[in-house]
């Protein structure tokens, strides 16, 4: 009878947290894949909170996975200034995903402070953006597909100084 080795755990320097349902594989087929990211950590990222996403959820990924954004760092740094913008978006038209904003006070109609603020500072981005502010608006926050991306990439290059 041959003896069998026992097998040492490796230490870890960093433990790793799932948050939300973990896919089935059938989820994982739909828009390209899914992709595991750190969602946050702490200093030392010896501890991390991973969250799943879809590969392809916009136009923006399908240009960065395709190369059309540029070389690596800069292509990323497009890329998350472009979600910045689309989360602005998404945060000030919440009616394009199907949802109605409603205040609390009916009969005032005011907004919280954070609509307001985002609000302003989507205003502000499109008021920076000058003659790109179409394109760059088109491809992030709607995925309309451009024939030419130049006036994007030059939008999202003068964004991301603003930011």
């Amino acid at each position: 009878m041959a003896k069998t080795k026992k097998r040492r755990r490796k230490y870890q320097d960093h433990f790793d947290f799932d948050i939300g349902v973990l896919p089935t594989r059938e989820r994982a087929a739909h828009q390209g894949g899914l992709v595991r990211e750190v969602r946050d950590s702490n200093e030392k990222e010896s501890v991390r909170v991973l969250g799943y996403r879809a590969r392809n959820e916009c136009l923006l990924d399908k240009l960065l996975e395709g190369g059309e954004l540029g070389k690596m760092d800069i292509a990323k740094r497009r890329h998350d200034t472009g979600i910045r913008l689309r989360a602005l978006h998404i945060r000030t038209h919440p009616e394009s995903l199907g949802m109605r904003y409603e205040t609390t006070q009916k009969d005032k109609g005011e907004m919280s402070d954070a609509m307001a603020w985002n609000k302003k500072a989507y205003q502000d981005a499109l008021r920076y953006l000058g003659m790109y502010a179409r394109s760059v608006q088109a491809v992030c926050c709607y995925d309309a597909k451009q024939s030419d991306y130049r006036a994007v990439i030059d939008g999202l290059d003068r964004l991301e100084k603003l930011w």
